[in-house]
């Protein structure tokens, strides 16, 4: 063989090895792009799969938010609970760790959600979730599902509330509230009981409850241990708003006397306290001498006491009788006095006795402090019929546990009656008309101890009440400071980390 033929065949072996090279090579690159490939698709899956319960378990823990903002609005004995910590001392700082706190706080700092029999302006709310249902479920960090027929939405569970007191009359303060959500551990994979946990916090402010956020009452039954009707007023018709303030009224006795209810009003049961009666101004002095007009004594603005009021009798008087010396009368103009920061004319009354009727001028305001009893032939009412705001009048019944005020057939009282001790009923049907129009015995607001009584009660459901009047016609009640806190719309929420 030549040499030209021997080079060639070498040539043509060395190609040979070269291709083999080259084909091993090129599998080796495209094995090792594909397990490339099959890893980066396997570590996106995880992301999105991570991702995914993350997202997960910020909704649950969204809907925990929710939940306990629910919660705390629910109700006004709720809403105060807004006002104290979920739990003072827990057993360690780890989430779900049992609450310690005393059943029996020894100090106004030891006080939660945990102990809220020991609370005692919420304990005794009527409209408060059962206190049992607070501590062992509300304060419990115990995971919750969020809909437990639908496994797929997740738990949460509290953290903590805890809150913070405001610097400002008008701002009581924040809530602070820490809610974690999470999928359950048995799904998606996530077996671990720390795996796609979610932390929310938020800010829940609280301002000061006002009146205005509830209607006004046409009856107010202030007594808690109401026993003569277990419904409030008897099942009697009344075109008002009616509180109740025993909590033990069941539900059955409310909807049968909300069918007795005139109107778009409703009956309500109550933790709200009775407001307390205003100050009666001191006693007016009459200069002397009183037939002098130009008084060496001059008079002195107060209470004009009027004894047992009985026949017909109309106030203010606006006229001197100075017919008998040793009894002068001016004229009740010069004792007209600053009552609650509006002009009045004020009296003190003992009794009314039977057959009395009096009236009031019209546009005049009037406060009549009553230490007895009414008895039922008595009207009250305005002097020229129906141009008097009943909310002009107003009477302070100031006597002892039972006393009476109490109205029968054609006879009323258009006022603002606040008597906390007092029995209030109409005995009889009662018939009452104004101006050719069935009217109630009562025109204005009736706010008493007990409504009817064996002596004053009726079976009767005409309308024996007119609800009449605003808050605004009553400016001399003080009644923020016990209304329970208005949860304000929170702000957005924050993601905190979890150790």
């Amino acid at each position: 063989m030549n040499t030209r033929l021997k080079m060639a065949l070498l040539l043509r072996s060395g190609e040979s090895g070269f291709a083999v090279v080259i084909a091993v090579s090129l599998g080796l690159i495209m094995v090792l792009v594909g397990l490339t490939m099959t890893l980066r698709s396997q570590g996106d899956q995880v992301t999105a799969s991570t991702q995914k319960s993350t997202e997960r378990a910020l909704a649950a823990a969204e809907k925990g938010i929710a939940f306990y903002q629910a919660f705390l609005n629910s109700s006004g004995g709720n809403r105060r609970l807004s006002q104290y910590p979920d739990c003072v001392t827990r057993a360690s700082s780890s989430p779900g760790a049992v609450c310690s706190d005393p059943s029996t706080p020894s100090n106004f700092n030891q006080r939660s959600w945990s102990n809220v029999d020991n609370i005692s302006d919420i304990a005794s709310a009527c409209n408060l979730t059962n206190t049992t249902q607070i501590k062992t479920y509300y304060a419990s960090t115990d995971w919750k599902d969020v809909d437990s027929s639908d496994s797929s939405q997740g738990q949460f569970r509290l953290v903590s509330y805890k809150f913070y007191s405001g610097r400002l009359t008008r701002d009581p303060g924040t809530g602070r509230l820490i809610v974690e959500g999470r999928i359950k551990p048995t799904q998606g994979g996530n077996t671990g009981s720390t795996k796609s946990i979610a932390r929310l916090e938020v800010g829940i402010p609280t301002t000061p409850g006002d009146v205005y956020g509830i209607p006004i009452p046409g009856v107010w039954v202030g007594g808690a241990n109401n026993t003569i009707d277990d419904d409030g007023t008897g099942r009697n018709g009344v075109k008002g708003d009616v509180l109740v303030n025993n909590c033990n009224i069941i539900q059955a006795n409310i909807n049968q006397m909300q069918q007795n209810i005139v109107g778009n009003h409703k009956v309500r049961k109550t933790d709200l306290i009775m407001p307390s009666l205003p100050d009666q101004p001191d006693d007016r002095v009459i200069g002397s001498p009183a037939d002098d007009p130009n008084f060496d004594s001059p008079h002195q603005d107060g209470t004009i006491p009027l004894g047992a009021v009985s026949g017909d009798v109309t106030l203010p008087v606006h006229t001197d009788d100075f017919s008998d010396l040793s009894n002068p009368k001016p004229r009740d103009d010069y004792f007209q006095t600053d009552f609650n920061g509006e002009e009045t004319y004020v009296y003190s009354v003992t009794s009314f006795a039977n057959n009395t009727t009096l009236k009031i001028k019209p546009g005049e305001k009037v406060a009549i402090f009553l230490s007895g009893s009414i008895s039922s032939n008595v009207t009250i009412t305005c002097e020229t019929e129906g141009e008097c705001n009943p909310m002009d009048l107003k009477i302070f019944g100031t006597g002892p546990v039972g006393s009476e005020i109490c109205v029968n057939g054609n006879r009323g009282i258009d006022a603002f009656i606040l008597a906390p001790n007092y029995i209030a009923g109409v005995a009889g049907g009662g018939n009452r008309q104004l101006n050719g129009v069935d009217a109630g015995n009562f025109r204005g607001a009736v706010w008493v101890r007990q409504w009817g009584s064996p002596g004053c009660g009726s079976s009767s459901q005409n309308m024996l009440v007119e609800q009449v009047g605003t808050w605004d016609d009553l400016p001399f009640l003080e009644m923020d400071g016990q209304l329970p806190p208005k949860i304000k719309p929170t702000g957005t929420w924050t993601r905190n980390p979890i150790n």
